[in-house]
């Protein structure tokens, strides 16, 4: 009779945790059809970094730029005179750039140089007409990652301006003369006054890709792994701005290989459904196995509860035994309860 009640525990438990089982299953499968699969056959369409956020009546929101472009190229303009730059940053801008002095050297600035540093109209003329004893630095910098934007705009003070070239649905455009804010507006760190300024935030659609293609392998350490885990495998549905995949982020990459056989749309179409079947059964399935009654986690809590009162406690009748089960049962699923609601809730109620 013993034997026979174990048997019928064993079934049972085991029958509770196929549920939960078959989920996780089933979202690991579409997790490495999505990840390794469909994310491994992108690529950016250009060199860049893309503009992810913007700070409102800050240069780059008010000069026209919007989330989802991709920043391709930046022409600065720096004041040398007006800004009192050192010696050493003086050196560099000179080996980097192209030093003239607005007035003398507008009038020879010749096609060449205007087309090779890539001068728009707009800012020329800004900079012939600005106070005829200053002098300037055009630098033109092609944007390939996020180092070689922060490391461009890196020395920029805020009396300086810039051209941003970007790529966006498909097209090019440049916007011009956009002068820079003191980033001690901002911060309001003392460290920061007199810094140039955009007021955006950037990412690059490269890392994006490695990150989802392989959120492991592409980390440097284990918190950035935890990170990548976490932030594009489980959070990534609340960045509206990400998810589901939409354009104009699906406009930076390209599909290569056996994927673009299906064509841009269906294959947008099939990266969003084999990611949102992935979170769902894995959601699905951890919640799932957690001890709370009606979950299956909280059958197999009770009927675990139940065998070990039954062996530590062989005096205890049956009927004290079930009393203890229910009551530990419904209190662990009351506060498994409250925690969940207190995580959801308090943060907006405080």
């Amino acid at each position: 009779d013993k034997e026979l009640k174990s048997t019928k525990r064993i079934k049972r438990m085991r029958l509770y945790a196929a549920g939960p089982t078959m989920n996780i299953m089933v979202g690991l499968i579409c997790a490495m059809i999505f990840s390794w699969g469909m994310m491994g056959s992108l690529s950016p369409v250009e060199d860049g970094v893309m503009v992810y956020s913007l700070s409102v009546d800050y240069p780059a929101e008010e000069g026209g730029l919007e989330v989802g472009m991709l920043i391709t190229d930046l022409t600065l303009y720096m004041n040398i005179t007006e800004n009192n730059t050192s010696n050493d940053t003086f050196k560099q801008l000179s080996e980097n750039g192209e030093l003239f002095n607005s007035s003398s050297d507008y009038d020879t600035l010749d096609t060449d140089l205007i087309q090779r540093k890539n001068i728009s109209n707009e800012t020329f003329t800004w900079l012939v007409k600005v106070d005829q004893n200053a002098s300037f630095t055009v630098t033109h910098v092609e944007v390939k990652d996020y180092p070689s934007f922060s490391n461009g705009l890196s020395g920029l003070s805020n009396h300086d301006r810039v051209d941003i070239g970007i790529y966006f649905k498909g097209e090019r455009k440049t916007f011009t003369n956009i002068a820079l804010e003191d980033k001690y507006r901002y911060t309001k760190e003392e460290e920061d006054k007199g810094k140039g300024f955009l007021g955006l935030g950037v990412q690059d659609p490269q890392k994006i890709i490695e990150t989802l293609h392989r959120p492991i392998a592409s980390a440097d350490s284990a918190g950035e792994m935890g990170t990548n885990l976490v932030t594009y495998s489980i959070l990534l549905p609340m960045n509206t701005k990400m998810m589901p995949f939409h354009s104009p982020l699906t406009d930076m990459y390209k599909v290569e290989g056996f994927w673009s056989l299906l064509g841009d749309s269906t294959f947008w179409f099939l990266a969003n459904t084999f990611y949102y079947l992935f979170w769902l059964n894995i959601l699905i399935g951890i919640f799932n196995t957690l001890p709370s009654i009606p979950l299956d986690g909280g059958f197999i809590f009770k009927d675990t509860l139940a065998a070990v009162l039954k062996k530590m406690g062989k005096k205890i009748s049956k009927k004290k035994r079930d009393r203890i089960t229910s009551i530990v049962s419904i209190t662990t699923a009351l506060s498994i309860g409250f925690m969940i609601l207190f995580i959801i809730f308090f943060p907006r109620l405080r």
